[in-house]
């Protein structure tokens, strides 16, 4: 039996997001630009996605996004990096 799946779930699939992803952001700093037009911002992460065999695996680190302000006022994130403060399994090449 096929089950139906929700709006989010084929929107996750559309996306590229993981199963069961659940992701929190906490903003640490946010620098803007003299100018008012480029701002960026530090924040930590936590998050849980399922793994192949539907276990939940847990990450948190840090990340970091650039904005700049559109010509109609709004900000669009134009660069945003991460990095987990998770270790590498043992046995995982690096």
């Amino acid at each position: 039996m096929q089950r139906e799946r929700s709006d989010s779930q084929r929107a996750d699939t559309i996306l590229g997001y993981p199963p069961g992803l659940k992701i929190g952001w906490q903003i640490t700093k946010i620098e803007i630009s003299r100018a008012g037009d480029m701002a960026y911002a530090l924040y930590r992460y936590q998050m849980t996605m399922s793994t192949p065999n539907g276990a939940p695996t847990d990450d948190r680190g840090k990340d970091m996004a650039v904005w700049v302000k559109q010509s109609d006022g709004k900000w669009k994130m134009v660069a945003d990096s991460f990095n987990s403060d998770v270790p590498l399994l043992s046995g995982t090449s690096k």
